[in-house]
């Protein structure tokens, strides 16, 4: 008898093979960022950045326009500094999200 979850389209169950994957990616990433020193408390510094995503990104990017700028002017210098200042404000929010799992986890854990 064929298995009731089984999609039509091929007859391929999904028996949570996904979810498998998916808790075991995150928890490499976990392990991964533990040995980088994740766990570790905040600085000063990265208090700031996390909790100003966008200001963060908007001043790299003005940081990062205004030394482009004396080598070269045009679009180009525009689009990649506002390229590093997107990859700097998501790496804040990226931060601001690693604080928030640090402050649930507890003191014993590095918050």
């Amino acid at each position: 008898m064929p298995d009731p979850r089984a999609r039509e389209e091929g007859g391929i169950s999904d028996s949570g093979g996904s979810r498998g994957r998916e808790r075991s990616l995150r928890s490499t990433f976990r392990s991964l960022d533990r040995a980088l020193g994740g766990e570790l408390p905040p600085t000063s510094i990265q208090k700031w950045v996390a909790r100003h995503p966008p200001a963060t990104g908007l001043g790299v990017a003005v940081a990062v326009g205004l030394f482009l700028s004396a080598f070269d002017t045009g679009v180009f210098t525009l689009a990649l500094a506002l390229l590093i200042g997107l990859i700097f404000g998501l790496t804040a929010a990226a931060e601001r999200n690693r604080q928030a799992r640090l402050k649930r986890r507890g003191p014993r854990h590095g918050a």
